[in-house]
């Protein structure tokens, strides 16, 4: 009964994610090649899943993000901060997970960004990621996000930037969760993690996991290839040492190898 359940359900979100299409395609919604590039049936149904499959829900937000991509040009987004000097953001691609998600590994620790400003232009540098991420194939369960936090203190991080990307994220690029590891969380965190939950949707919050370090490994174990989690382990015990973190070129780095069919590749 189970698979036929789960068979049915299946069934019934692409025949929504169809319906909608069909309906902003006759609207003319999906006139320009950027929005008909976004807006795939996998788009659909991210965006379906994250309105608890209501259908009127779901093409409203839709529409909102399609409009604001039209304004925004995200799909031409780099960061300026990066730009200008790649040790900005510590935020970059590691590689996949078992299930074929891209990883993405980030640490408060080696920006060049004064302390309080890690999270400036922070908004650019997350949508060239999720560009990136969703001009992948088959990146339709999202990513995995490892957020490494040693270092973390109340002048950290600015509440009203954070504030702000998670808006992006449920507006613009909801369900974008595969699944978000948050590691070493010092005591002090709780007090900001317990504000920031209110604002993040039910459905993403349950794939948040507070991870201690040293029981990071079997974490890593449970979502990621060897080589990845081999990858990750390295980029942390980097992130703590900061005469590495001084030389160390992490944008140089390319993702580890995916595991995918021969010949498919992930850059970054």
């Amino acid at each position: 009964m189970g698979d036929v359940a789960d068979g049915a359900s299946v069934a019934a979100e692409n025949a929504a994610a169809q319906r909608i299409l069909s309906q902003l395609y006759g609207e003319k919604m999906l006139v320009d090649a950027a929005a008909q590039t976004f807006c795939t049936g996998t788009t659909v149904k991210r965006f379906l899943r994250a309105h608890r499959g209501v259908e009127e829900d779901a093409k409203a937000a839709l529409i909102q993000t399609l409009l604001w991509r039209a304004n925004n040009r995200p799909h031409r987004r780099v960061c300026a901060a990066c730009a200008k000097d790649p040790r900005a953001h510590p935020l970059r691609p590691v590689g996949l997970c078992k299930l074929g998600r891209p990883v993405v590994y980030g640490s408060l620790l080696g920006s060049s960004l004064p302390e309080g400003s890690v999270m400036a232009d922070i908004d650019d540098h997350i949508i060239h990621l999720l560009e990136w991420i969703f001009s992948l194939a088959g990146t339709g369960a999202g990513a995995v996000w490892i957020v490494d936090l040693h270092g973390f203190c109340a002048s950290t991080v600015d509440p009203l930037a954070v504030q702000s990307s998670i808006l992006l994220l449920t507006r613009h690029y909801p369900e974008v969760l595969g699944a978000l590891c948050i590691v070493d969380s010092p005591l002090i965190f709780l007090g900001t993690w317990k504000a920031l939950k209110t604002q993040i949707p039910p459905v993403s919050l349950n794939k948040v996991s507070l991870v201690r370090y040293r029981d990071a490994d079997a974490k890593f174990q449970e979502l990621l290839p060897q080589p990845v989690a081999d990858r990750v382990r390295v980029e942390m015990e980097d992130a703590r040492n900061p005469e590495i973190m001084a030389v160390k070129q992490w944008w140089d780095t390319p993702p580890e190898p995916p595991v995918r069919s021969p010949g498919r590749t992930i850059q970054s």
